[in-house]
């Protein structure tokens, strides 16, 4: 079993994200232009997330991360004219309201992803949540 989860991890490592940056930093060596090596960096992880959503309904989080990061450099080089540089220069006095800001959204998002997925993931194993403690649901 630890062979098959090693097997699917070596997979997605290779796929979604050394295979891309490879995509990414290859293609400049080769003379395209970076956004070019950017977006043709995308379409692996692309091409990945569609297949899996037509045959299997569902999306990996690491190409969610992937695509997602990809994206947000995109739009980030349409403001900096980079596509290497994914900096944004805050005022100083804005720092620690974004702080709290992601803070807030951090644990909003691990709530959200507890309520929805824990417990689904509990009911599908046997497992209710009684306050903090899992116990095993009554057999049928």
């Amino acid at each position: 079993m630890a062979s098959g989860i090693r097997g699917r991890l070596s997979r997605v490592l290779l796929v979604d994200v050394i295979a891309p940056l490879a995509v990414f930093y290859g293609l400049p060596a080769l003379g395209a232009s970076q956004f070019t090596a950017l977006l043709a960096g995308a379409l692996i992880p692309l091409a990945g997330t569609a297949h899996d959503v037509v045959t299997r309904c569902r999306v990996s989080g690491v190409r969610i991360f992937v695509l997602a990061t990809m994206a947000l450099t995109v739009a980030m080089s349409f403001v900096n004219g980079s596509p290497r540089v994914m900096a944004v220069t805050f005022p100083i006095d804005l720092v620690p309201l974004l702080d709290d800001v992601l803070l807030v959204v951090t644990l909003a998002a691990v709530v959200g992803f507890q309520r929805f997925y824990g417990r689904s993931a509990l009911r599908r194993n046997g497992l209710r949540m009684r306050g903090v403690h899992v116990e095993r649901l009554a057999p049928a």
